[in-house]
């Protein structure tokens, strides 16, 4: 076994570890995400660290750029994580705040300015009356004198930049208690720290205060020259140890002294924890989906002309801005959508059922990308519960309600108990609608876009985002859309049907006026007229889907086809007749038709 003969230092290299991809200040503070966040302030983490300084090395900077060059910063040791020069000022002034923070002291010696903290090295001489010299016959070998209380702060009172809070001004304040002063000592530092650290530079400051109350004058014979200011010497007399630190000093035929007590350096012995700040986790909003969406009117009561927009974004930002601008600039709020909505898409394909009464044949499985479905009663379901909005491959939307929701997997829903092409919709039905239609439940989270009548069919364009984030941030989408203004388009009749006379071949062709707007009260003989007036469009077909042969424009749900007009349109007079009869508004135009093949029963 070797064995050295003299003693060794073993220094271990310095090794970088533990860095933590987790981002600072999100790791530690953010203390409802991360549970090991209390370790950070004495483990070994580099997160948060790594963009401070070191004293000595802030001296050192500020020494050189102001162009000094023979200096010694080696006994400097703190770590700062930023220091703040915000106007031109002296090499002095910039050091001073440093100076009281950290408790060090600059003095010249050996043709250098040298930079030392109060008391770091302790006491480097003990000398006792016998080693004084007499400097006045008159006068004692030494004085002591004591300040009084009242002459003490009560309380040391800093301002800082808390590195932690957003770099926002913080302060603290470390008091005395029990003592007979109101004095307040306070200073502001350009330093960034956290207030863990600002509170040990409080303590510190007010126990460095009160450990210099008494000052000490001698004199020192020549032999103690090398005895300079910051150096910390022991007076030892009258039965006691007075540790004190040299503060000036006058060569002459003797050494006079000027000294405050002092207590060992002690920086580090005032560890206090950190405030607990509240961490605002910052959220990055990833891409927001918007769906623009041709509905008829819903409750009868909104803009007819309106559109109606919803969006979708995850994390869901709180609110999603819609903005709009017939160019590509000038963008203005048009809406915002407040909730998040339950949408998701179709998993079979959906077939088209019956109208106007319940669907119980087709199941619509539908899988959400957020929110959840439940089942209602009959009651609350014909009070207007589960609305939900379907998309064909063609943009067209229909209307459906469901009274029961089955969960079958996570987040997949069988809807069942169908009611179909509510408030006008029929139209919009396939056989089937595909696989992965867009489903989107109607309710607050579809907001109605703000539109003027002379705006529908027009190309607007749109910009969709956060509400809290400005329009050019990545989260934000575009797109141009022209709402068709479904809420003025008429509905389709319902009831087709004619009527032969036998004696002379004349169809009576009469159908039923249905109404977009207070069409669900049983108390009226007839449902409102929601047009300026009443006007239809019947066209007669050469065969059901067929080619228009005849088109007339009638003012009330009734047209005689007689035998002549039959005649003229297909060589004689017929047992049917395919008609095809569309309500008009003057502002609309042309509603949705409703199609029928007329028979003669009594044949």
């Amino acid at each position: 076994m070797w064995v050295p003969k003299e003693p060794y230092v073993f220094l271990l290299p310095r090794l970088v570890y533990t860095w933590d991809a987790r981002p600072f200040p999100a790791f530690p503070y953010a203390l409802s995400v991360w549970a090991d966040g209390g370790n950070w302030e004495l483990g070994h983490w580099l997160t948060g660290r790594v963009g401070g300084g070191a004293l000595a090395a802030i001296v050192r900077q500020i020494l050189e750029d102001y162009g000094f060059t023979r200096y010694e910063v080696t006994r400097l040791y703190g770590f700062l994580d930023g220091f703040l020069i915000d106007r031109i000022m002296s090499a002095r002034e910039a050091l001073q705040p440093l100076g009281l923070a950290y408790l060090f002291d600059a003095y010249e010696s050996g043709g250098l300015i040298q930079f030392a903290h109060r008391g770091l090295i302790g006491s480097v001489a003990t000398v006792t009356p016998d080693d004084l010299v007499e400097t006045d016959a008159e006068a004692p070998l030494y004085t002591l004198t004591r300040g009084q209380e009242t002459e003490l702060p009560l309380s040391a009172k800093i301002t800082y930049i808390d590195g932690s809070q957003d770099y926002a001004q913080a302060a603290v304040e470390a008091r005395r208690l029990s003592v007979r002063s109101d004095r307040v000592s306070a200073a502001e530092l350009p330093i960034v720290i956290g207030q863990g650290k600002a509170q040990a530079i409080a303590e510190t400051w007010l126990q460095d205060a009160w450990a210099a109350r008494e000052r000490a004058s001698f004199g020192l014979p020549p032999s103690r020259l090398a005895l300079e200011p910051s150096d910390v010497i022991t007076l030892a007399a009258g039965g006691r140890s007075y540790p004190l630190r040299i503060t000036e000093t006058r060569d002459s035929e003797f050494k006079a002294v000027q000294a405050l007590s002092v207590e060992p350096f002690s920086f580090d012995a005032l560890p206090t924890p950190e405030r607990r700040r509240a961490f605002a986790i910052v959220t990055v909003y990833g891409p927001t989906s918007a769906f623009f969406l041709d509905l008829p009117l819903l409750r009868g009561d909104e803009a007819p002309q309106t559109g109606y927009v919803t969006a979708n974004a995850d994390p869901w930002p709180g609110a999603v801005g819609f903005y709009r601008s017939p160019s590509t600039s000038g963008y203005e709020l048009n809406t915002v959508v407040a909730a998040r909505p339950t949408l998701g898409e179709t998993v079979f394909g959906f077939y088209s059922g019956p109208l106007h009464r319940y669907d119980k044949s087709n199941v619509l499985r539908v899988s959400l990308e957020f929110g959840e479905l439940a089942s209602v009663t009959e009651e609350a379901l014909l009070n207007g519960a589960n609305y939900a909005a379907i998309e064909n491959e063609d943009g067209e939307w229909e209307l459906i309600q469901f009274q029961t929701a089955t969960l079958v997997a996570p987040a997949t829903y069988d809807l069942s108990v169908l009611l179909r092409g509510m408030n006008g919709t029929e139209r919009a039905m396939r056989n089937p609608v595909a696989a992965g239609a867009r489903f989107i439940i109607v309710n607050s989270a579809v907001t109605p876009a703000s539109m003027r009548p002379d705006e529908v069919g027009l190309a607007l364009n749109y910009k969709y985002g956060p509400a809290s984030e400005s329009l050019d941030e990545p989260s934000y989408g575009s797109e141009a859309h022209a709402f068709l203004g479904l809420g003025l388009r008429p509905l389709s009749p319902v009831h087709l049907q004619g009527l032969r006379n036998p004696a002379n071949g004349d169809w009576t062709l009469v159908w039923t006026r249905r109404t977009r707007i207070g069409g669900d009260s049983w108390t009226g003989f007839e449902v409102p007229l929601a047009e300026e007036r009443e006007l239809y469009r019947l066209e007669i077909l050469d065969a059901p889907g067929g080619d228009v042969l005849r088109s007339v424009e009638v003012t009330a749900p009734t047209f005689l086809y007689t035998a002549s007009m039959q005649t003229a349109d297909f060589g004689s007079t017929q047992w049917n007749v395919p008609i095809r009869v569309t309500q008009v508004s003057p502002v609309y135009g042309p509603g949705v038709a409703a199609e029928q093949l007329t028979y003669d029963y009594q044949h």
